[in-house]
């Protein structure tokens, strides 16, 4: 069960501010951070007093802070735990009611098994013919598809690093981001791929490691194409997942370096770990 930590704060003032409560609970949250025992959630609420509170009190607010700590397993990595541990909706519950990713535009659809099985031939496919290894950082540049998840899940899988780029970023901006996440991998839609593969060129990317998360153009393979591939090795030949090292968690493996806006200058490098900690390059 999750230890539940709830702060009840009370004031006189109607416009009591949420802000200072919630860097409180951020502080407490730090906390269980630094002493490396909990992951946690932070959910607070806001509600008037008149059913809880004596007349007397009636103006004041009750602001209620739920910090929930949960347990996370340490020796597992991101796949492992949505596809293969009891969590996940695969162990959970029949075929017929885990649900998956649609396109709402063209309806087309891959079910929680079918990202499963693709993610598993995609990383095959970018072992044994690309030369992929452990801790190799891929860019995925694209706005929302149904393979982005796919792509995600796939490099993770082996234990690569998956560096996300806004859909917005000019030449310039993505020939930084490849080059200060040190990618040696990109995955990209038609539209974007003007961009994608002027910044690959200018950060010494091969063409060969250019790829589309969807749709299709001359000269590049498609992420489905990786997934064909993949398939090809046959049951057997799939590569293995991704496992912490001994003497490891997974708090101590990057999964992911994604970028900020850049708003006050050049944007900065986040590393995520696999049991969801950021911290900043």
């Amino acid at each position: 069960m999750p230890t539940v930590f709830t702060m009840v704060f009370k004031s006189q003032q109607p416009d009591i501010s949420c802000k200072s409560s919630a860097l409180f609970c951020a502080y407490l949250g730090s906390i269980a951070y630094f002493l490396d025992q909990v992951s946690y959630f932070i959910t607070f609420e806001r509600e008037t007093p008149s059913a809880l509170l004596s007349c007397q009190f009636r103006s004041c607010y009750l602001l209620c802070i739920s910090l929930i700590c949960l347990q996370v397993p340490r020796d597992i990595t991101i796949w492992q735990w949505l596809f293969e541990s009891k969590a996940s909706p695969l162990s959970r519950f029949p075929a017929n009611e885990v649900r998956g990713f649609t396109n709402a535009l063209t309806k087309e659809r891959l079910s929680y098994h079918e990202v499963k099985q693709c993610t598993t031939q995609l990383s095959t496919a970018l072992v044994k013919k690309y030369g992929f290894k452990e801790g190799d950082t891929v860019s995925l540049f694209s706005p929302n598809t149904i393979w982005y998840p796919v792509a995600m899940h796939g490099v993770s899988r082996v234990g690569g690093i998956i560096s996300g780029a806004s859909p917005a970023y000019n030449v310039e901006e993505m020939t930084y981001a490849l080059k200060k996440s040190n990618a040696k991998y990109l995955m990209t839609v038609a539209g974007s791929m003007e961009i994608a593969a002027a910044a690959a060129k200018n950060a010494g990317m091969l063409k060969e490691n250019v790829f589309l998360l969807d749709g299709s153009m001359a000269g590049f393979k498609t992420v489905k194409d990786l997934i064909e591939v993949g398939k090809g090795f046959g049951d057997h030949g799939q590569v293995k997942s991704f496992n912490i090292p001994p003497g490891k968690k997974n708090g101590d493996v990057c999964a992911f370096l994604s970028f900020s806006s850049g708003t006050t200058g050049l944007p900065k490098a986040v590393r995520t770990w696999s049991n969801t900690r950021p911290r900043h390059d």
